[in-house]
């Protein structure tokens, strides 16, 4: 998410020397630009950066510990795959001042998977959780919109705003047993139900993210924020 930000003080960055009646759209022009950057970045990886291709992402085993239970879960094979997918809407308001600008930025991903088989495990609150398989997870249809206000002279983020949406999950998942009895179909059906939950909830997620966001972001040190505008606008030719 930062990269999207960061995509706006590099194109501010270079906005001084455009006149001021062609500042907006040549500005949400580099910014497209730098998007598209990072796209072949996670397409093809980075020798620089040493980053393979990240989209589909190569497969890896994790093992996840749950609090509170005896036990684990073995995720072989993880991967990820359409996050380099995305289709973006990008406004810019520089306001006649190169020093400040707004930003509107929305994300739509049509489809994103997740996959990996499982092994699980555990006994956690004296249930025995119990599988082995395959497991897949679509989401269609992501949405992540975004607002943000910086101020160049500072380079931090002045405001900052984030929404998410989601209009369908579905997750297929091979056998798992709760106490000896199947459960998987209750778990894609309760998935089904996030996007309900994302909804209703849209208010308390997006000021808690909006403000953890900010927060971290404005904590970067600014010898490092100047090493990765750097690099983007060397990387990106901008």
């Amino acid at each position: 998410m930062y990269y999207i930000i960061f995509t706006v003080l590099v194109f501010a960055k270079i906005s001084a020397a455009i006149p001021v009646q062609n500042l907006n759209a040549e500005a949400e022009a580099k910014g497209n630009k730098i998007l598209e950057c990072f796209r072949d970045i996670l397409l093809n990886g980075d020798e620089e950066l040493s980053l393979p291709p990240l989209d589909p992402s190569p497969p890896m085993d994790t093992v996840i510990d749950v609090p509170g239970a005896n036990g684990s879960i073995l995720l072989k094979n993880f991967q990820t795959e359409g996050i380099s997918a995305w289709k973006t809407t990008l406004k810019v308001d520089l306001m006649n001042n190169p020093e400040v600008a707004i930003v509107k930025v929305g994300f739509l991903w049509p489809a994103g998977v997740m996959e990996a088989d499982y092994d699980i495990d555990i006994n956690y609150m004296n249930n025995v959780i119990t599988g082995k398989g395959h497991l897949k997870r679509t989401d269609f249809n992501q949405v992540i919109d975004m607002e943000l206000e910086v101020a160049f002279d500072t380079v931090k983020l002045k405001k900052f705003y984030i929404r998410f949406s989601l209009e369908k999950i579905q997750i297929d998942v091979d056998e798992i047993l709760l106490n000896g009895v199947d459960v998987s179909s209750i778990i894609s059906s309760v998935a089904q139900k996030i996007p309900d939950i994302l909804k209703m909830y849209e208010k308390e997620l997006s000021s808690y993210f909006s403000e953890k966001i900010l927060e971290s972001f404005n904590s970067i040190d600014q010898k490092n924020i100047n090493s990765i505008l750097d690099f983007v606008k060397r990387r990106c030719n901008v």
